[in-house]
């Protein structure tokens, strides 16, 4: 390396862990919540009214990309006790911490990505439901518009998160040149 660093400066993976439990528990609890009422929105949707609309269509991608979500959540909470993180951080090795930190935002990057997209996909199923029960002309324009207000501004925030400092490999990258531009940083 060029110049010493002190890793210190670096975001720590292993401050996760007394967080981890936590991760895991609410991303189970709420799994098990929105599957629980899924399922039983779309039995009586569909055995007992007969009635399965498009709000259920795009509210079931909703839960798939919540889960998706649950998924990378749940793996960065067990990425965080894996022994080469430990290991990385406990003996110091700058190129080992660069790899266990790149995989992390990885995680981090894409579970954002997919909390925003399901966010999404929940406003366009409740606007969905709320078109069927309005009638009043002013009020559908105004669930209109304000949904496709909320769905652009929040597809132009997935793109500002997941490239926010340019491609998301490149991600610390950038964010260690602007905290030191004298750094030589190990291979990807």
């Amino acid at each position: 390396m060029a110049d010493s660093f002190d890793i210190s400066l670096l975001p720590n993976v292993l401050e996760l862990q007394p967080k981890a439990h936590l991760m895991t528990g609410f991303g189970v609890a709420f799994l098990i919540l929105v599957w629980t009422s899924i399922s039983l929105r779309v039995y009586v949707r569909m055995f007992m009214i007969r009635a399965f609309g498009w709000d259920d269509a795009i509210l079931l991608m909703s839960a798939v990309t919540f889960t998706s979500f649950c998924a990378c959540l749940l793996v960065e909470a067990k990425y965080c006790r894996a022994p080469e993180v430990e290991s990385a951080y406990m003996t110091a090795n700058l190129e080992a911490i660069w790899i266990v930190l790149t995989k992390a935002l990885e995680f981090v990057v894409v579970y954002n990505a997919l909390y925003i997209l399901t966010t999404i996909l929940f406003k366009i199923s409740l606007a969905i439901f709320f078109l069927r029960i309005v009638v009043v002309k002013w009020q559908r324009r105004l669930i209109y518009t304000s949904t496709g207000i909320y769905t652009l501004y929040s597809v132009i925030f997935i793109f500002l998160v997941t490239f926010r400092c340019g491609s998301p490999p490149d991600l610390l990258i950038h964010f260690f040149n602007l905290a030191n531009s004298s750094l030589t940083l190990p291979p990807l």
